[in-house]
């Protein structure tokens, strides 16, 4: 599965960093001296081969919609709803690829959006008094991200090709990680060979044709659907039958990828409050279970329907996969990856983490790195000069989240 990040609405240096929060409190390492470097290993494997640590059910915050500007808006105007797609006779992927409008491969988005979104979502009124808007309560969060870079960190243990770099500050005692997009990434970005152009055109255009604007009856009077059960996306939808006029039918109707429908939710991993952003990927072409689980299961999506299609992008069949039954799938078979060591991993990484990341200021930037020969993820400390950080300007004027106050924390219920 390939994601294609969003671009920005300002450019800002880019730092070299990934951290991930911690469950203890900021105060505690105020007067400690950065870490420079520090590693974390992967191997042996076996000691996260425990029962599965307790994750929360992941609550919806909030949900916001990226136009053909890619400029955030508090609506969802970007939902869609799920229809079973036509397979007789084939679509064809391909079609439309002509005209599809792409984003700017030079631009990176950051977190920007999905603060953004944070700092509207029980924001008190114009008309509210001055006393209750000086109360509003912050979100609590220990760790603050896209569900992209969760899913990196949970597919780690069983990733051994697959290199990734994140960039991470602390501030509030909350840390906050994002992609790490280098000049080498936008120069792939912009010279992707027209072979993987195309199926990575395949994904969006399936997602037009499995998609509808008008909700069904059933979908209008309830107002708890299901997540959407789409392979990429987050979302509100309900599965009809018949004949439906899908995006797929509207001729007016291009494959955009500066358009998203994203929503912001909070859960827990063990000790560890998380608030993700699920965004909208596309499909790749290659079946990869272990991301499929990870993603879905992340953000409590209950089931995955992928496409498939034979190598002319011929799209020949459709098939549903309860995310449950994914990990039950390769449970046992030697050589395959196991969801209890994905889980006890990423939480005793995220505990890691938090000793290593421990300068509390916006400004002071951490890279987390994993690469060959894939033994350990590295975390170097890179500086705190002013300017040099990736956190917008307006967190540090508003209250929108606060990590711990101390180490002591409830852990959730397993679900």
């Amino acid at each position: 599965m390939t994601t294609l990040e969003p671009p920005a609405k300002k450019m800002r240096p880019n730092p070299s960093i990934i951290a991930s929060s911690s469950s203890a409190a900021s105060g505690i390492f105020d007067k400690v001296l950065p870490l420079k470097a520090s590693s974390f290993p992967i191997h042996p494997l076996s000691r996260f081969r425990a029962a599965c640590p307790p994750y929360k059910e992941p609550e919806e915050i909030v949900s916001f919609s990226y136009d053909e500007q890619h400029k955030v808006q508090m609506d969802d105007r970007e939902l869609k709803y799920y229809t079973t797609p036509r397979t007789m006779p084939p679509q064809d992927l391909s079609e439309g690829y002509e005209r599809q409008i792409t984003r700017d491969p030079n631009l990176v988005d950051h977190v920007d959006g999905l603060l953004e979104a944070l700092s509207c979502a029980g924001k008190p009124s114009a008309d509210a008094s001055q006393e209750l808007k000086r109360m509003a309560v912050p979100h609590q969060a220990d760790f603050v991200m896209y569900r992209g870079m969760m899913t990196r960190i949970f597919c780690t243990p069983f990733s051994r090709r697959d290199s990734w770099e994140m960039n991470a500050s602390r501030y509030k005692g909350t840390i906050y990680i994002e992609d790490n997009v280098t000049a080498q990434r936008i120069e792939e970005r912009k010279n992707v060979p027209e072979k993987q152009r195309r199926m990575m055109y395949w994904g969006y255009r399936f997602e037009q044709l499995a998609t509808t604007t008008e909700p069904s009856p059933q979908t209008k009077s309830n107002d708890k659907a299901e997540p959407s059960p789409k392979p990429h996306g987050y979302g509100r939808s309900q599965e009809r039958q018949g004949f439906i006029k899908t995006m797929a039918d509207d001729p007016g109707e291009v494959v955009d990828t500066n358009r998203e429908y994203c929503s912001i939710f909070r859960t827990q991993l063990g000790c560890h409050r998380i608030i993700m952003g699920a965004e909208i990927d596309c499909i790749e072409g290659k079946f990869k279970l272990l991301k499929f689980w990870a993603q879905s299961f992340l953000a409590g999506i209950r089931k995955v329907v992928v496409g498939f299609r034979d190598k002319d992008g011929m799209l020949s069949n459709v098939e549903t996969m309860h995310t449950r039954e994914m990990a039950r799938q390769v449970r046992g078979v030697k050589g395959m990856w196991e969801a209890n060591v994905c889980m006890n991993f990423a939480d005793n990484f995220l505990s890691w983490l938090g000793t290593a990341i421990t300068i509390d200021d916006p400004n002071a930037v951490y890279r987390i790195r994993y690469a060959e020969p894939f033994q350990s993820v590295e975390v170097q400390y890179l500086g705190n000069k002013s300017g040099t950080g990736f956190l917008p300007s307006f967190l540090t004027h508003n209250n929108i989240v606060a990590g711990s106050s101390s180490t002591d924390q409830t852990k959730p219920n397993s679900t």
